[in-house]
């Protein structure tokens, strides 16, 4: 149905006495009927001739004083008096005027409308978002470069002790005497029925007839795969092997601060520049790394590596969630985790070419300075939030330039449209923990990130633990991952639910983890393919609950608090992923075979249970983001998702009314 303008007349002195201004009557809900147009068309115009009315008294008066003040300047000599009675005319004057503007005041119609319906309006994926998504994933792949690299620069390496007087000494025979000299010094020890010189003790003569074992303090490393590694460089075996766990779990430990600290800041000062801090950061922060002279300078560097990339990718990933439209959502959430699985693929063929760590952490490094400095001009603030913080202004003005990018028209009193986005107080993350919904709702989705990030990174650290060639393994576990984003995609695409996908992809990795204890119990190392089989297997399925698990986080928490809750929840993340090395290192202290299955009983422990309490937490497939803690409250588990579609599908209807 459509509305016709009313034209507001307004009388003004000094030359122009009429000024044309035209309001659409449009302060509309988005839930409009046939009689509503109709019944404020009537009021406006009643309002119309109320201010007339006002506007012509008081013209009236100021007219009528005027000519007094003349009058009684030309026939009358007592100046007193007649400039008594032009100053009571005119005091009388303003006191009608503001008497009847508060009665009569003037009302001002703007069109209220939905963020996720501006979206649509300017193009909910256009050429804007496209470019500047890709800026986002670049980032994904610089995340994934940091995250993947101990494979690389922490791998299992053989080595042995030194010996003694031997400046030249190498762990390859160089010949027969080398040999004769080893196998006099150094004791050879039996593991899963294979000998091998021992790792960290050698023998001790101290005189003709009397020999010990010693500890060793120096090693020899076999360079046949790697030229130089950390491992090598700070002699991180034997009583120090436990520093490769350490080194992993400070990575983890830098994550965690990152993420609960950063995304709260974003809330407050703004996605971009805290995005593009951060890339800085770990770019130049990763290249100083290279040049650490000790353990230590080195552990701090990975911790700010850390702090600085989990900055990064959880406001990306937020940034880009909110600039898309409700269909495409899922979408742009997945292909951002596709996007770290490429990073991981880019990974390993350089780390296939580049031997020696510092120079792969130097390569590896120097894009994210590049980055940072590229999307000062590629990206905008996000729009979402600039109408949260009541910066309209500026929101619009971002608003303009999405349209023009995207080929899309607005209407000319764009500005003056009140944007449906309730205007924030800026709610403190702790809010999200001030209902007993919220907190059965939190409690289930903390869990959830635990047992997810355990399970992921345990199986891809486990890659490394298994036989055969470490770049073979690390690609093939990567590969992995592109069916499970693309399957999921599929799904969320042909409106399955988040809940169902989340779950079900839970029970498959727990089980997969289960089965593939059965080789090491029963088995030998001729059954490990079975193992690696399974592990994938269980790669794949948390994989796609990972990527399911950020993008549901993000519709069930709102606006004001969904960059701090995703940060809060990312730190649960790292919880899984820094004690998942210290998991998956238990065989070396549980003996037997049991103790080698032992890690994989845990993870399909904390799955098969953590899988199926999201069935708890409400659908979120279809719905609008909801922007303030009542409407994130709202949500239901029991309200269908067909029910919420169609409440959606009424507001495009009311849309689609008002811009005609």
């Amino acid at each position: 149905m459509a509305s016709s303008p009313v034209s507001y007349r307004l009388l003004r002195t000094g030359g122009s006495l009429l000024s044309l201004l035209q309001k659409s009557p449009a302060n509309l809900s988005t839930h409009c009927d046939d009689s509503l147009f109709p019944r404020l068309l009537l009021i406006s115009k009643s309002r119309f001739f109320c201010f007339l009315a006002k506007q012509s008294l008081l013209y009236l008066s100021i007219y009528l004083s005027i000519y007094l003040s003349i009058y009684l300047s030309i026939y009358r000599t007592e100046k007193g008096c007649y400039l008594f009675i032009w100053l009571f005319f005119v005091l009388c004057t303003v006191s009608s005027y503001s008497n009847l503007a508060k009665h009569f005041p003037r009302q001002r119609f703007t069109r209220k409308m939905n963020f996720d319906n501006l979206i649509e309006m300017i193009g909910e994926f256009g050429s804007y978002q496209k470019r500047v998504l890709f800026c986002l994933y670049l980032d994904s792949i610089m995340d994934a470069f940091h995250s993947g690299l101990t494979m690389f620069i922490l791998p299992q390496l053989n080595f042995r002790c030194s010996l003694p007087g031997f400046k030249n000494d190498t762990y390859k025979i160089q010949g027969r005497h080398h040999e004769w000299i080893i196998n006099q010094s150094i004791p050879v020890s039996t593991v899963n029925g294979d000998t091998a010189y021992n790792s960290c003790t050698r023998f001790y003569v101290w005189n003709d007839t009397n020999v010990t074992l010693e500890k060793c303090n120096s090693w020899v490393f076999d360079k046949s795969v790697y030229k130089a590694t950390l491992i090598e460089e700070f002699s991180l075996v034997c009583d120090q092997k436990m520093m490769n766990s350490h080194i992993v779990t400070v990575f983890y430990l830098g994550v965690l601060a990152g993420a609960a600290l950063m995304g709260t800041i974003s809330d407050w000062v703004g996605r971009k520049i805290v995005m593009i801090v951060c890339i800085l950061l770990q770019g130049i922060v990763g290249i100083a790394s290279a040049f650490s002279q000790n353990i230590n300078q080195f552990l701090i560097c990975r911790f700010i590596i850390g702090f600085a990339s989990s900055g990064s990718f959880v406001t990306a990933y937020v940034l880009g969630a909110e600039l898309v439209g409700t269909k495409k959502r899922a979408w742009t959430c997945m292909v951002t985790q596709i996007f770290f699985t490429i990073g991981f693929c880019i990974l390993t063929g350089v780390a296939y070419f580049v031997r020696n760590w510092r120079i792969l952490l130097i390569i590896l490094s120097a894009p994210s300075i590049i980055l940072s400095f590229s999307l000062v001009w590629c990206v905008q603030e996000s729009p979402r939030l600039l109408f949260m913080k009541n910066k309209n202004e500026k929101a619009f003005k971002i608003v303009k330039l999405i349209a023009e990018k995207n080929k899309k028209s607005l209407p000319d009193n764009i500005d003056e449209m009140n944007i449906d986005v309730q205007q924030a107080k800026s709610h403190g993350i702790w809010k999200v923990w001030t209902s007993k919904t919220l907190i059965l709702r939190n409690s289930i989705m903390s869990i959830n990130w635990v047992s997810v990030s355990l399970c992921y990174f345990a199986l891809a650290i486990n890659s490394r633990n298994l036989s055969g060639d470490v770049y073979l393994k690390f690609i093939l576990g990567a590969l992995v991952e592109f069916p499970a984003y693309v399957v999921t995609i599929y799904l969320l695409d042909h409106n399955f639910g988040r809940r169902i996908i989340f779950s079900t992809s839970m029970v498959v990795a727990g089980s997969a983890c289960f089965i593939s204890t059965f080789p090491f119990v029963y088995g030998g190392p001729d059954l490990q393919w079975v193992t690696l089989m399974f592990c994938l297997v269980g790669r794949l399925a948390v994989t796609a609950a990972f990527g399911i698990i950020y993008l549901f986080v993000c519709e069930i928490y709102p606006t004001v608090a969904r960059n701090g809750a995703l940060g809060i929840f990312s730190t649960f993340n790292r919880i899984g992923s820094i004690t998942a090395p210290y998991i998956m290192i238990l065989g070396d202290y549980v003996k037997g075979n049991f103790g080698k299955g032992l890690p994989f009983i845990l993870l399909a422990f904390f799955t098969l249970v953590s899988g199926p309490l999201v069935l708890l937490l409400p659908e979120s497939a279809g719905r609008c983001i909801p922007d303030t803690l009542k409407e994130a409250k709202m949500m239901k588990r029991s309200e269908t998702r067909k029910k919420y579609e169609t409440r959606c599908s009424a507001e495009d209807i009311a849309m689609k009314c008002i811009k005609s």
